[in-house]
């Protein structure tokens, strides 16, 4: 599967590094979401959102032969500061977009799951809840933002030790 990497680093100062990075591959579902195998496992007690009441439903797990592969396209951009008022201490700021589609996603169920998957749930004429298919699922597109700061020292605690004269 194809993927890429570039990068652009600068330093205006001497004291200041700016970077900014640019990733975008395509990553294939793992082995055990394609192809394990489908199994029905009868009543496992399960919430039921809609009614209330735990039920004992059919529980269908294992792969899915049908997932593509996941296209994900990564920005990160980071400063690194030494800070010119204290001695061999940085502080560092990085910033991250991801921005991922066909990501394969094993979900749980809730109210939200038969909502979007209508077709994984199975009721009966009364509403009762007989059958939840949990095997993996393609979600379109996921996003995240992430921004972490840290400040970093270098240096000795504490008086120096003495050093036995010899």
């Amino acid at each position: 599967l194809p993927n890429w990497t570039a990068s652009l680093n600068w330093q205006p100062t001497e004291k200041l590094n700016l970077s900014a990075t640019h990733i975008w591959r395509e990553v294939a579902p793992g082995l055990t979401s394609l192809g394990n195998p489908r199994i029905e496992e009868l009543n496992v007690p399960v919430f039921d959102y809609a009614t209330g009441d735990t039920v004992l439903a059919t529980v269908i797990s294992g792969g899915n032969p049908a997932l593509p592969a996941e296209t994900q396209s990564d920005w990160q951009f980071g400063a690194n500061w030494e800070l010119p008022f204290w001695e061999r201490a940085r502080f560092q700021v990085d910033y991250g977009i991801n921005r991922s589609r066909n990501v394969t996603s094993t979900p749980g169920f809730s109210a939200a799951f038969e909502s979007a998957f209508p077709d994984r749930v199975t009721r009966d004429e009364n509403g009762v809840l007989l059958a939840v298919d949990q095997r993996p699922i393609t979600l379109y597109r996921t996003r995240s933002r992430i921004l972490s700061f840290g400040l970093s020292a270098r240096g000795q605690i504490g008086a120096e030790p003495e050093r036995p004269e010899r």
